[in-house]
C-alpha cells in the first residue's frame, strides 16, 4: 500500500493510475466488497459528474485510447449513450452489492457486446477502464489510492463478468 500512496503523491496523473498500478483482470476470481468501496464509488462518481461533462471527456479518452475503438462507435447516439455509460456504471455497483437488477443490467450489456452482437472483444476493456479512471482522476478532486481500489475492485468485477459471456 505505500508503494501506491508514493506514486499516488509522487505523480497524480492518468498513466500513475492505470490497471496496471491497481489490479487487472487476470486471476480474479472472487472480489470482497466492503460497504465503504461501494459508497467510496459512489460518492466518486457523484463528485465527478457534478464537476462537469465527465462522461464526455471519458469518450474523448476512449475513443482516443485504441485505433479499434473508433469505428465502433462510427454511428453512436453520443446523447443516448451518455445516459447507457451512466447507467452501466451505477449497474455496476448493484451487482458489486449482489442485486439481482445489477446482474440483470450486466447481462444485458454482457448479451449486447458479445462476438455475435457489438463484438466488443476483452482485450479491449482494459482501454474502456483506463479511460474511466483516467476521466475520474480529473473531475474527482477528492480521489485517492483507497478510491481508486475501490474502483477498480468494482470495474474489475463486472468487466470480468461482461467478458465471460463474449462467446455466448
Amino acid at each position: 500500500m505505500s508503494y501506491i500512496v508514493l506514486q499516488f503523491t509522487n505523480q497524480v496523473s492518468a498513466n500513475a493510475m492505470t490497471t496496471q498500478n491497481y489490479g487487472s483482470f487476470n486471476g480474479m476470481t472472487t472480489t470482497q466488497f466492503s460497504p465503504g468501496d461501494l459508497v467510496a464509488v459512489q460518492e466518486s462518481f457523484g463528485r465527478a459528474l457534478f464537476q462537469g461533462d465527465v462522461i464526455g471527456r471519458f469518450y474523448e479518452i476512449l475513443l482516443a485510447s485504441h485505433p479499434d475503438i473508433p469505428p465502433m462507435f462510427h454511428k453512436t447516439n453520443f446523447s443516448k449513450q451518455r445516459e447507457l455509460l451512466t447507467q452501466g456504471i451505477n449497474l455496476m455497483v448493484l451487482y458489486a452489492k449482489g442485486k439481482a437488477i445489477g446482474k440483470s443490467g450486466l447481462n444485458r450489456i454482457r448479451y449486447t457486446h458479445n462476438k455475435s452482437h457489438y463484438n466488443i472483444h476483452p482485450n479491449l476493456y482494459k482501454y474502456w477502464k483506463e479511460s474511466l479512471i483516467k476521466t475520474l482522476l480529473e473531475f474527482d478532486e477528492k480521489i485517492n489510492p483507497e478510491i481508486l481500489i475501490s474502483w477498480n475492485k468494482v470495474i474489475d468485477h463486472s468487466l470480468k463478468y461482461i467478458m465471460e459471456g463474449y462467446y455466448d
